[in-house]
């Protein structure tokens, strides 16, 4: 008598080829998942939070937020005026600055102004050094915390009498800085 091998002669039930399907196809995502983890490199980290600045300039005068500034017609050797404020409206404090220093100022125009043009403003007879004195270079600082206004500055565009004659175009910049001495 000839013995048959039980297990080569076995036939799986429907049953038994979804499990034994199962049965691999979860072999193979384990074996996945445990080789991601050990590829794993871990890296000490280290963060500092801070806040994000942001600052609106005000038109005092028209209301609003000031979009542009459209002097019109300036006659040599007379100036106009336009009132503005500063609001902080970013997370963390933000101080505006006048300064002799280079670059350290809160009022800027580009490009520079032509010959016998300027624009100036009244920030640092207004506000003075008591909340940054000390600090070289400074003329005038306001430290503004979120949420909070200046009070109203007026800034002059003067034209002397060797301006040359025509329309000029620039950009007035506002600035602040994270510190009393920018």
């Amino acid at each position: 008598m000839k013995l048959r091998n039980p297990i080569t002669n076995m036939r799986l039930s429907r049953t038994g080829r979804i499990f034994l399907a199962a049965a691999i196809v979860a072999i193979t995502v384990t074996g996945t998942v445990v080789a991601v983890f050990l590829s794993n490199f871990v890296v000490p980290s280290t963060v500092t939070i801070t806040g994000a600045p942001g600052m609106t300039v005000n038109d005092v005068q028209n209301g609003g937020t000031l979009v542009a500034l459209t002097w019109g017609d300036v006659q040599e050797t007379t100036s106009a005026n336009h009132q503005i404020s500063i609001t902080d409206t970013g997370l963390t404090n933000i101080w505006i600055v006048d300064s002799t220093t280079a670059g350290v100022e809160s009022l800027t125009t580009n490009p520079n102004l032509p010959t016998g043009v300027s624009l100036t403003w009244d920030f640092s007879s207004r506000i003075g050094t008591s909340a940054c004195s000390g600090a070289a270079g400074v003329t005038g600082c306001l430290m503004l915390t979120p949420g909070t206004t200046s009070g109203t500055f007026t800034l002059t565009l003067g034209v002397a009498a060797n301006a040359a004659l025509g329309s000029t175009s620039f950009n007035t910049i506002f600035s602040s800085y994270s510190t009393a001495t920018g």
